[in-house]
C-alpha cells in the first residue's frame, strides 16, 4: 500500500499494481509515503500509518479496482516471475508447493495463496525473499485497509473534487496487456472450487466496493 496527501485530502491505494501509476503521474503538491501493510488484519494498516506520521485528519479516500480483477492480475505477475525465474521464482515455488514444478498453473499458484491467507509470515520455518511479494501482489485484500469515513474511488473514473481531479485518470496501464511484454501467454483455466474460493474471500470487498 501507499498514500498521499495534501492539505485538502489523503488518498490510499495499492501502489504495486501497474493499473495505477500514481508515483509517475501525481502533480506537484502532494507528498508521497509507501507503506507495508501486508498484514492489515495485524493492524498493520495504511490508515494507522497515516495517522500517526500526521497529526492534522483531512478527508480520506481510498482507490479500489475489482478485488477478483486484482486477483487474477496476481497470478499473471507471478506467472511472469515464473517465465524469467525473476529473483529465483522457481525455488520459491518448489519450496512452497512441496515438490518440483514444471509450470506455473493456477492449481499452483492456489496452493500457495491458501498456505498464506489469513497466516503470519513469521509462522513459516524458512522465510524466503519471496514471501512479503507473493502476499502483497497476491493474497492482500485491500478491503482491510477500509475504514468508516472513507470514501471509496473507483479506478478509472475521474472527479471534480479538487484533490482528487490531479491525480485520477480512465487510463489504465495494464503489464499484461503491455505488447512490449512479448509473453505468450496460455489459456486461463480456473477450476469451479478455485472460482468459489476466491468468491467466498472478496465477497465482502466486492459489495463494500460496490462490483
Amino acid at each position: 500500500m501507499a498514500f498521499l496527501h495534501n492539505d485538502n485530502g489523503v488518498l490510499f491505494f495499492f501502489n504495486k499494481c501497474g493499473t495505477t501509476m500514481l508515483r509517475q503521474t501525481m502533480p506537484k503538491g502532494y507528498v508521497w509515503h509507501d507503506h507495508d501493510s501486508v498484514y492489515p488484519m495485524a493492524g498493520r494498516t495504511s490508515v494507522k500509518e497515516y495517522m500517526r506520521r500526521t497529526p492534522n485528519r483531512k478527508p480520506m479516500y481510498i482507490l479500489v479496482r475489482d478485488p477478483i480483477e486484482r486477483f487474477i492480475s496476481g497470478y499473471w505477475h507471478y506467472w511472469r516471475h515464473w517465465q524469467e525465474d525473476f529473483f529465483e521464482t522457481k525455488e520459491f515455488v518448489n519450496l512452497r508447493y512441496g515438490e518440483l514444478v514444471n509450470e506455473y498453473t493456477f492449481d499452483v499458484h492456489m496452493n500457495l495463496v491458501k498456505q498464506y491467507d489469513g497466516v503470519q509470515l513469521l509462522s513459516f520455518k524458512k522465510m524466503m525473499d519471496h514471501d512479503h511479494p507473493f502476499v502483497q501482489h497476491c493474497v492482500h485484500d485491500i478491503g482491510d485497509e477500509y475504514v468508516d469515513g472513507m470514501e471509496i474511488v473507483k479506478l478509472g473514473t475521474t472527479s471534480s473534487n479538487p484533490f482528487l481531479e490531479p491525480l485520477l485518470t480512465t487510463t489504465k496501464v495494464n503489464a499484461k496487456n503491455d505488447p512490449d511484454n512479448g509473453y505468450d501467454y496460455p489459456d486461463l483455466e480456473i477450476s469451479d472450487k478455485h472460482l468459489e474460493y476466491i468468491h467466498n474471500k472478496f465477497k465482502k470487498t466486492k459489495e463494500r466496493f460496490g462490483y
